[in-house]
């Protein structure tokens, strides 16, 4: 079975005409254990309000994406935590 025809048809969550070229690029852009990560997280929302599922779907895996970029970056020590604090000469005393 193809990479789209599981995706549209895993366990109902999307039907055949739900996801777009767009949508489907970004899932060939996934490794197997990414695409079953995004796959187990699109199974735990609800879709009924959601009307354009392609973009829900692009957007859960930037999501993906960046928050593993993070979790790298954490694990390898590049991980930068910047606290900004408000510019004290901006602030109005009333």
């Amino acid at each position: 079975m193809s990479m789209n025809a599981c995706w549209t048809l895993h366990a109902g969550i999307l039907s055949s005409g739900d996801l777009d070229g767009r949508a489907y690029d970004a899932i060939r852009g996934l490794s197997v254990t990414e695409a079953l990560a995004v796959l187990a997280e699109l199974r735990q929302t609800n879709l009924e309000h959601v009307s354009n599922k392609s973009a829900f779907l692009c957007g859960l895996i930037k999501t993906f994406r960046q928050k593993s970029k993070m979790g790298n970056a954490a694990r390898n020590g590049d991980a930068r935590i910047t606290t900004v604090k408000p510019d004290e000469a901006k602030i109005k005393v009333c």
